[in-house]
């Protein structure tokens, strides 16, 4: 019962963000996580957030992103929805 709670709030909650450009990655792919991280342009990353310095590691964690689609890029997604799509 509390899977299905989670993943029905969850489908609300991720269909608010796409209605307000942002789209959600999750990955636990490591290397993927670091080129994503490089990309936010910050100078630095504090222990917590750092892969190679944290106790989260590759099998046993996964990192949400999440991000802002520009103007362009949300005009070419397709405004449709099919059955069961968020």
């Amino acid at each position: 019962m509390f899977q299905m709670d989670l993943t029905e709030r969850a489908a609300l909650h991720l269909a608010r963000l796409k209605k307000l450009g942002y789209d959600v990655l999750a990955s636990d792919d490591f290397a993927e996580i670091e080129t994503l991280v490089q990309q936010t342009g910050k100078p630095f990353r504090s222990p917590m957030f750092d892969t190679r310095r944290n106790d989260f590691t590759e099998g046993r964690a996964f990192w949400l992103f999440l991000k802002k689609r520009s103007v362009q890029s949300a005009r070419r997604l397709p405004c449709e929805r099919s059955a069961g799509a968020f």
